[in-house]
């Protein structure tokens, strides 16, 4: 039995296209929005869970590793995009890039770095809107931007005090209180911005494209 006449016999042809076609899983019965948020909540948990163990990853490269940390979101790019993308492709009605963003962002506010919320989230709903429209159109080349556009504001989102806001108080305050973040802010220069800005747009353009073709291959998306 093929794919399309498994979806007919299980469920009829209004099954959604976007979620794989397990035979655990789908005649389950559970409901749509319950199993978008069972779905998002696991995709979520491995993002940050392969992002962590990419992070601690590079300890191996030595001295390297203070700057590899910069250029973070560029890795996650070329890595896990897949996961990132799945998350679009599976529950676009649900928000996932604003989920994905209010995760991160709570978890940067219990460590205390503000910075993330107030750029994140408004992107992360930005790319929804445009996840909305055109994941049920098969419009992987605007699912794709909505990708990019979406990492590079995670990217822009950690960083983006130290260059804007050098000399505030509050930025100051943070120096004083962690020689770290004195050592991040002197060495947070222009060019240094543009060229942590540029390397996430080109890994999300290179990654988002390969995850798509993989999450085509695999599960049947996009295959126009």
């Amino acid at each position: 039995m093929n794919r399309s006449e498994f979806k007919t016999k299980a469920h009829g042809p209004e099954l959604e296209p976007f979620f794989p076609a397990s035979r655990h899983i789908i005649p389950s019965g559970v409901q749509t929005r319950v199993r978008d948020w069972i779905v998002l909540g696991v995709l979520n948990g491995l993002v940050v869970a392969l992002s962590h163990l990419i992070y601690a990853l590079y300890v191996f490269f030595g001295p390297a590793a203070f700057f590899m940390g910069f250029y973070h979101q560029s890795a996650e790019n070329l890595l896990i995009a897949s996961v990132y993308l799945l998350m679009a492709v599976t529950a676009p009605n649900r928000r996932p890039f604003t989920l994905n963003a209010v995760v991160w962002s709570a978890m940067g506010l219990m460590q205390g770095w503000w910075t993330l919320l107030p750029v994140a989230v408004p992107a992360g709903f930005l790319a929804d809107r445009v996840i909305r429209w055109a994941v049920p159109q098969q419009r992987s080349g605007w699912v794709l931007v909505s990708f990019v556009f979406y990492t590079s504001m995670l990217s822009a989102g950690t960083f983006w005090p130290f260059l804007l806001l050098k000399q505030s108080a509050v930025i100051q305050r943070m120096t004083a209180m962690d020689p770290g973040i004195a050592v991040m802010v002197d060495t947070f220069t222009l060019p240094f911005c543009v060229s942590i800005l540029a390397a996430t747009f080109i890994t999300a353009l290179v990654g988002g494209y390969m995850a798509l073709k993989l999450i085509a291959r695999h599960f049947g998306i996009y295959q126009g």
